[in-house]
């Protein structure tokens, strides 16, 4: 019990600290943030901080997802996204069902969300190097990749835990970000 205790802890901690961050955006005009929530009920699962931008900014809103792990003994991958306990819902169906409600309740708004966390993503994972470029989205070699590929294979893979058609997939996917190993807790409280 002790254990648990103290990962949750040191979760709650992770998420609020994070959540300054982008607290301090609303100090910022610059950024045209508008708003900032913690554990925010609109959001479904992609509540931890949300931050919405000035109708009209051109700025798409971001949903976060902050997972926080006390040791470095794990990683993201593929299959770690599509895991499930028992009857619950993989992450990845989380995060869709979010995207989904999300654009739903406001169809012309863009957004991303993004899953935060101190652990790293599988360095031998075949969909790692299709995630890149300035805001860590997956690029186009995921979408481009045919289903006789590896990494086609994989998107398959993971379009059917979903369930969703093509072209809903494909709009669900261009939304996330994967903000992953950043391990050095000292350096964000400083």
């Amino acid at each position: 019990m002790a254990k648990q205790t103290a990962s949750i802890l040191g979760g709650l901690d992770y998420q609020h600290l994070y959540s300054w961050f982008h607290v301090i955006e609303l100090m910022k005009p610059r950024m045209q943030v508008t708003r900032v929530r913690v554990e925010d009920d609109d959001a479904v699962s992609a509540d931890d901080v949300t931050v919405r931008h000035a109708d009209g900014s051109g700025v798409p809103d971001r949903f976060y997802q902050i997972k926080y792990h006390m040791t470095q003994a794990g990683h993201y991958s593929t299959d770690y996204l599509i895991e499930r306990e028992g009857n619950r819902s993989s992450l990845l169906q989380k995060l869709f069902r979010s995207w989904r409600a999300l654009r739903a309740a406001e169809p012309t708004r863009s957004f991303e969300i993004q899953l935060i966390s101190n652990w790293g993503w599988d360095t031998s994972d075949k969909l790692k190097p299709c995630i890149g470029g300035p805001a860590n989205a997956l690029i186009e070699d995921f979408f481009a990749a045919t289903e006789r590929m590896d990494v086609g294979a994989l998107r398959k893979k993971w379009r059917d835990e979903l369930g969703a058609p093509n072209d809903e997939f494909e709009a669900f996917m261009r939304t996330l970000r994967f903000k992953l190993g950043f391990e050095c807790w000292d350096e964000m409280m400083l």
